[in-house]
């Protein structure tokens, strides 16, 4: 079973209980976190998602809401969900590439950035219910697909390591042409 972390839209995390009918339990849990600003659409999904969490007693199930610290929940996760509609460069899922977790988030501004131009070091799919839960079920059902995200997103922390990043400003700033 896998540890899945979900952060993003409230209105996409509803993507929970679609999860949950179409497979069953494969997740040992699963955390909502959402942003600091939330609509009166984002809160109605809320109030049934909670509802559907209630009455099927599900337990593995923690919806914390917008969370200061959310490095804590993250590392723990094996798999990390931005379910997000629209994004400017994604903070939490650098965070997410940072501390090596399997990804995968919606198609939103930056997203291409982070993962590669080719989504070569996590999954990118389109900003809808249905493909981030088809997305997220080939990821949960196949070991393969798994493993080989958690490999390529080792190769991506390199991308943002602070030092690698530093020599390089300063070759362009000494005229280096390969930089």
């Amino acid at each position: 079973s896998f540890s899945c972390i979900i952060i993003g839209s409230a209105v996409m995390s509803y993507i929970i209980k679609y999860v949950i009918e179409k497979l069953g339990d494969p997740i040992e849990n699963i955390v909502c976190g959402a942003a600091i600003m939330i609509s009166i659409t984002s809160l109605v999904f809320l109030f049934k998602l909670k509802k559907y969490i209630d009455n099927n007693d599900l337990e593995n199930v923690k919806l914390l809401g917008y969370q200061e610290n959310p490095y804590k929940y993250i590392k723990k996760a094996d798999i990390f969900v931005c379910s997000s509609r629209a994004e400017g460069f994604s903070t939490v899922v650098s965070e997410a590439v940072i501390l090596g977790k399997t990804i995968v988030t919606t198609e939103c501004s930056g997203m291409r950035e982070i993962l590669g131009k080719n989504a070569e070091y996590g999954i990118i799919c389109k900003n809808e219910e249905k493909d981030l839960y088809e997305n997220l079920k080939r990821v949960l059902e196949n070991k393969k697909i798994f493993e080989y995200y958690q490999n390529k997103i080792k190769e991506r922390k390199n991308f943002f390591d602070m030092k690698n990043n530093i020599e390089k400003i300063e070759k362009i700033f000494q005229g280096d042409k390969n930089e």
